[in-house]
């Protein structure tokens, strides 16, 4: 999985919805990094803007190859 959070159409500004999903309890929770994603905190609202900022190119993800791409090994990942 890479930033696709829901599965869907791979990764996508619906990732940063359905995380935000997530949040208000409203969709399973994911057991990827405690859904911390953006590493502050814990899971907070925060994070589902944070998956939203990485879509748009203005955030990149902390396990990111540090170029921007999303690019997570599967061993990395406890799929939902």
């Amino acid at each position: 999985m890479v930033g696709d959070f829901n599965k869907l159409n791979g990764f996508t500004l619906g990732d940063a919805i359905y995380v935000a999903q997530m949040w208000a309890g409203d969709v399973d929770m994911t057991t990827c990094l405690d859904a911390d994603f953006n590493g502050v905190n814990g899971f907070t609202v925060g994070d589902a803007i944070f998956i939203a900022q990485v879509w748009a190119g203005e955030a990149v993800f902390p396990w990111s190859n540090g170029e921007g791409k999303r690019n997570l090994l599967e061993a990395d990942m406890i799929e939902t």
